[in-house]
């Protein structure tokens, strides 16, 4: 089951960056002088996955993003045969290794379906562990070459090289400690040990230094702390595992990594206090041991990290093969009692509560529902293809403001025309990180500042909205800023549909970008206005076909018209008129939106859906009077619903809204708004970054200038 999930339509939007970062160094090998993707980066790009970047890249180049499919697959596949092997060393049982690499994927489930340089990491920790920890006589010198060949690529994979001098120095800790408490008969073997590892931590942490900026891929760690702005934007990644409260649903960890966290933290205390009890014991009776202390110092780490950051969930393979080695000899085997069934318990545990309580129902959220969807090779509806597709078709040149995960899927299909304003590289000052959070709620960030003067501020080009106007669900915020842009003045609106919007700075330095633009429109056969922009109404009414296509209309919108126009009520005609309703005020259609609900209040008087949308529009025409009367309407049919309520409110303000306040303002259930997208035509995918019109594309330098 979750084969086919990492299998699926690629699904991380760092993936997108992390190719176009791996294009840029196959042109320009690193380190670079600049940021290629951001016009606001704080610093040069850090090459600390160029390789891995380019890898990727290489993949997609020569076997297209089903290559990389397979290629992910295969990884993944390659990740749970190292685990099994690792489990069944230390265990000696296949059925305790096979429950092993079954726990191990439930609880890394969440980050195994990323395809990203992150995975390079968990093969680099495990296959290190298995190099230079596992050997209970310490590792050998050929070990210790492999291992250091090993860290040397790791250190151009992935950032998480650092792991690797960690983990080797907490299974010094391990040993030493061990050392320290064993008589002085007992101590060579274990002294040969510490010293090997001693010797192989200090190679190990040289061996990063073979990478294009030598010690300051060290240095970046340092540097972290006070440049790194907030992970507000991963919280997928970065959150804590809370431990004393209760999993959020839909976001990581999940109620059964997190069960899981708990059981291995009080395993790892027992065997801990065990070995503790032992340890004592042994100044006079010196028993063999069967836990290694290298190890369970690392299940320690595995279980701090985890607990500091849910993306390091995969370092519970710590703790779980601490566990492994821990059980009883019998485990698993006929005739031990009650451990002869504990493998297959608690793999029927994990088997039943995967689907509901782990990582499936997040892994699964976009997994397409049949063979056609399996097929592709991404889903553009998820990055609003259609509004995508436009700026790249049209070649704009210039800055970009999107939502952090289109910028990301930007930095591999716009640039280098097109800069992006931050993107999962997250290598922009901590003022960019604060204004993007003021863009996406329409405000400034400093005192008196407007919306637009933020983004003058930062000289962007073109804004691209996303989002119906639904209301949120309690704790878990959405952002709506389709229409943030409607009206305001010196922007111009290049592109409009259901759920995306597109917007062009009308100054000097963007002329020839108008041009684009309408030469765009002019060779798809649509109306376009040079000073008013893109009209949805005209090219409704002028090249439907297209609509349907663009995702502006559903692909039956003659028969919703067809019954909503009908004389007489039914509840057919309700339904049409709401989904007309729906429809046009997401495109913004504010006279057609005006006729749809009178319509729908003269049968319905009461109709909810109406109301609310009858003092939206008329907040958004700037009629405050008539909205307030409309409020009154709404208020005397219904006291108890919140929405409305909320919507009365905000009417009665009146004149003291500011525009984009009344921009932002939801009007749309949930429900509403899935109701509104049914019958959409989505956006098909592009199968190569290149064509004819980006071969021949700008220099790289002065993005985004005068």
């Amino acid at each position: 089951m979750l084969i086919v999930a990492v299998g699926q339509p690629l699904l991380a939007d760092d993936l997108w960056w992390h190719l176009g970062m791996g294009a840029s160094y196959l042109d320009h090998p690193p380190p670079l002088s600049e940021d290629p993707i951001l016009f606001a980066a704080q610093l040069p790009p850090r090459p600390s996955a160029w390789l891995a970047e380019v890898m990727l890249h290489g993949v997609v180049s020569i076997s297209g993003f089903h290559g990389l499919r397979v290629a992910h697959v295969l990884g993944v596949l390659g990740l749970l045969a190292i685990v099994w092997s690792l489990a069944g060393r230390i265990s000696q049982r296949p059925a305790v290794a096979s429950v092993a690499t079954l726990l191990f994927l439930t609880t890394a489930a969440y980050r195994l379906v990323q395809l990203r340089p992150h995975l390079f990491t968990i093969v680099a920790a495990l296959i290190l562990y298995r190099l230079l920890i596992e050997p209970r006589s310490g590792p050998s010198p050929g070990r210790i070459a492999w291992a250091t060949v090993l860290v040397a690529l790791w250190a151009n994979l992935h950032a998480g090289f650092l792991l690797a001098p960690l983990l080797v120095l907490a299974a010094i800790g391990g040993e030493g400690g061990d050392f320290m408490l064993r008589r002085a008969t007992q101590r060579p073997a274990t002294g040969q040990r510490l010293l090997r590892l001693t010797t192989a931590f200090a190679i190990v942490a040289l061996a990063p230094l073979l990478n294009p900026v030598g010690l300051e891929a060290y240095l970046v760690y340092l540097q972290a702390g006070i440049q790194t702005p907030e992970l507000r934007l991963v919280s997928d990644e970065w959150a804590p595992t809370q431990l004393l409260q209760f999993p959020k649903t839909r976001l990581p960890p999940s109620w059964l990594t997190w069960g899981s966290v708990w059981a291995l933290l009080i395993a790892t205390g027992l065997i801990g206090m065990r070995e503790l009890r032992e340890w004592c014991q042994r100044v006079v009776t010196a028993p063999p041991r069967r836990v290694d202390p290298s190890l369970l110092a690392l299940a320690v780490v595995g279980l701090v990290a985890v607990l500091g950051a849910v993306r390091f969930s995969w370092m519970l393979t710590f703790p779980i093969l601490l566990c492994a080695q821990a059980l009883p000899s019998d485990t698993g085997k006929k005739g031990s009692g009650g451990w002869a069934w504990l493998p297959a318990g608690v793999a029927i545990v994990l088997l039943l509560s995967f689907p509901r309580l782990g990582a499936w129902p997040m892994v699964s959220q976009i997994l397409p529902v049949n063979l056609a969807g399996y097929a592709q090779p991404y889903v553009p509806s998820k990055y609003y293809g259609h509004a995508f597709w436009m700026l790249r078709d049209s070649e704009v040149e210039g800055r970009l403001f999107a939502s952090y995960s289109i910028s990301s899927f930007a930095s591999y299909w716009l640039t280098p025309r097109l800069r992006m304003f931050l993107n999962g590289s997250l290598n922009v000052p901590q003022e960019v990180m604060d204004d993007y959070a003021a863009v996406r709620v329409g405000r400034g960030t400093k005192e008196g500042e407007s919306l637009i003067e933020l983004l003058d501020r930062h000289r962007i080009d073109f804004f691209f909205g996303t989002g119906l106007p639904t209301y949120a669900v309690k704790g878990r915020p959405s952002y709506y800023t389709t229409a943030l842009l409607d009206g305001a003045p010196g922007w111009i609106p290049i592109f409009r549909n259901m759920r995306s919007s597109l917007f062009l700075r009308d100054v000097p330095r963007n002329a020839a970008n108008l041009d684009r633009v309408a030469r765009y429109y002019a060779e798809e056969g649509l109306p376009f206005d040079r000073v008013t922009g893109f009209d949805a109404a005209a090219v409704i009414a002028q090249a439907r076909s297209w609509a349907r296509e663009h995702g502006l209309i559903p692909i039956n919108i003659e028969r919703q018209i067809a019954v909503a126009s009908e004389a007489a009520d039914s509840p057919a005609r309700r339904v049409a008129l709401e989904k007309l309703g729906s429809v046009y005020a997401a495109l913004g259609l504010r006279d057609r939106l005006v006729k749809v609900d009178a319509r729908q209040l003269e049968g319905a008087p009461e109709h909810l859906g109406a109301l609310r949308r009858s003092i939206w529009i008329q907040l958004r025409l700037g009629d405050f009077e008539a909205a307030r009367r409309a409020a009154d309407r709404l208020e005397a049919t219904d006291h108890d619903d919140l929405y409305s309520m909320d919507l009365v409110r905000v009417a009665r303000m009146g004149e003291s809204l500011s525009r984009e306040e009344i921009a932002s303002l939801r009007v749309l259930t949930r429900s509403q708004g899935e109701n509104a997208l049914v019958g959409y035509l989505p956006p098909a995918p592009l199968m190569s970054r290149e064509s004819d019109r980006d071969a021949d594309g700008p220099d790289l330098q002065g993005r985004g200038s005068p």
